[in-house]
C-alpha cells in the first residue's frame, strides 16, 4: 500500500505584505501638526470633504472618515490632492481659519467647492489642472489663485466676499461669475489669454480691476450704476 504525505503549501507572507502595503499606499490621509491639519489625496480620483462635525472638524475621503480634529486646533488646512479628477468640498459654516492652502495636483475636471464662515488667507495652484471652483457663502480677507491653461470656471455666489483679490486664470477658454450677493473689494482678476468670459449679476459689488488679457474676452452684466452692460473684446475694466 502506497503511503501519502501532504506536504503543507508555505505561506507567502512576503507577498501579503507587498499587497496591504500597496493598498495603505492607495489611501487619502490627514493629520494634523502645530494647528495644521495636512490632507493628502492619491493619485486616483478622489472625493475629500471637510466638514463641521459638532465641535470638531471631521475629514471624509472616498466615504471613509479618515481624522477627526477639535476645531479649536486647527488653524490652517493645507489640502494636496494629488492627480485623478478629484473632488473637494470644505464646507464648515462656522470655522474660521488662518489659511487654507488647496494644490489641485495634475488631474482633469477638478471640482472645488469652498463656504466657510472665515478664512484670512486663501490660496489656490490650480496651475496644472481644469478646475470648477466655488465659493459659497464665505468671507476671504486674501485670495491668491493660479489657474492653468484649461477652460477653467470660477463662480463666486451666496454673499461671498474677497476683500483683496489676486487671481490669474491662466490660459484657456475661462468663465468667471459673481451672483447673489457676491462682492470683490480690491485686487486684481486677470483673465490672462484665451476667449473668456466675465459676468455679474445685479445683487453684486466689484471694485477690482478686471484684466481682460489677449483673447476675445468679453463682460456681460451690470456696471456700478446697475445698469445692464455688454463689453465685447475688453482689456481692462475698471470701476469707478
Amino acid at each position: 500500500m502506497a503511503s501519502f504525505v501532504r506536504r503543507r503549501r508555505p505561506h507567502n507572507n512576503t507577498i501579503a505584505a507587498q499587497v496591504l502595503e500597496s493598498r495603505a499606499l492607495l489611501s487619502a490621509s490627514a493629520a494634523l501638526k502645530n494647528n495644521v491639519l495636512t490632507i493628502t489625496g492619491t493619485p486616483g480620483g478622489d472625493n475629500i470633504l471637510v466638514q463641521n462635525y459638532g465641535a470638531y472638524t471631521r475629514v471624509v475621503a472616498n466615504g471613509q472618515t479618515i481624522n477627526t480634529t477639535p476645531t479649536s486646533a486647527v488653524k490652517q488646512i493645507v489640502v494636496n490632492t494629488g492627480s485623478g479628477s478629484d473632488a473637494l468640498t470644505i464646507a464648515h459654516g462656522w470655522a474660521q481659519f488662518d489659511r487654507i492652502t488647496i494644490n489641485m495636483g495634475t488631474g482633469n475636471n477638478e471640482r472645488l467647492y469652498l463656504s466657510t464662515n472665515l478664512v484670512k488667507n486663501l490660496v489656490v495652484d490650480g496651475s496644472q489642472t481644469q478646475i470648477n471652483a466655488t465659493l459659497s457663502n464665505t468671507t476671504i480677507t486674501r485670495m491668491d489663485a493660479t489657474f492653468g491653461n484649461y477652460n477653467d470656471k470660477l463662480i463666486l455666489q451666496n454673499n461671498s466676499v474677497v476683500d483683496t483679490m489676486s487671481t490669474n486664470m491662466g490660459g484657456g477658454n475661462d468663465s468667471v461669475t459673481l451672483s447673489s450677493g457676491a462682492a470683490v473689494n480690491s485686487g486684481t482678476l486677470d483673465m490672462n489669454s484665451g476667449d473668456d468670459y466675465f459676468a455679474r449679476l445685479r445683487t453684486t459689488k466689484i471694485t477690482a480691476t478686471i484684466q481682460g488679457g489677449s483673447g476675445g474676452d468679453w463682460f456681460q452684466g451690470f456696471d456700478s450704476d446697475g445698469r445692464r452692460v455688454t463689453l465685447r473684446s475688453f482689456e481692462r475694466i475698471e470701476w469707478l
